[in-house]
């Protein structure tokens, strides 16, 4: 997935504050669905995985648990708690000035491009958690 070009990020910016908010509903589900993919994916490699690799593969693996860790602690909570201030934000500027807009739009922005670099960063591991299964899978012999 591409991080918004300028276009399309002035684009997503001049749209009205209901649609920046849904984008921000988004969001949060996406959030609440990462975290049930990082929680599965850890399951699946490191309790199953792990215990079935040929030593060569187990360092790789190790890198790959502390990603899914620090994605499921620290990454994921801060995403969260950073979106559902920014909805807050939204709530107190639906009575607010002009220049209190054009700061929630400005982080409406680094949020959408933040989300963004999440999702890369997830599918980019999950490509390599699927390769790790499937090279797991060729080495041992099915019986």
């Amino acid at each position: 997935m591409n991080i918004l070009n300028t276009a399309t990020a002035k684009y997503l910016l001049d749209q009205g504050l209901e649609s920046l908010h849904e984008q921000s509903m988004e969001w949060i589900s996406d959030i609440a669905f990462w975290r049930d993919e990082v929680s599965f994916l850890y399951a699946l490699e490191v309790e199953k995985t792990l215990k079935e690799v040929p030593v060569s593969a187990k360092r790789k693996i190790g890198l790959v648990e502390e990603e899914l860790l620090k994605m499921a602690g620290d990454d994921l909570d801060d995403l969260y708690t950073q979106v559902t201030t920014h909805e807050r934000f939204l709530n107190h500027l639906l009575g607010s000035s002009k220049e209190d807009e054009e700061t929630y739009r400005e982080k409406h922005l680094l949020l959408a491009e933040k989300i963004d670099t999440f999702n890369v960063r997830l599918r980019l591991l999950k490509k390599e958690i699927f390769e790790i299964v499937k090279q797991n899978k060729q080495a041992r012999p099915i019986k």
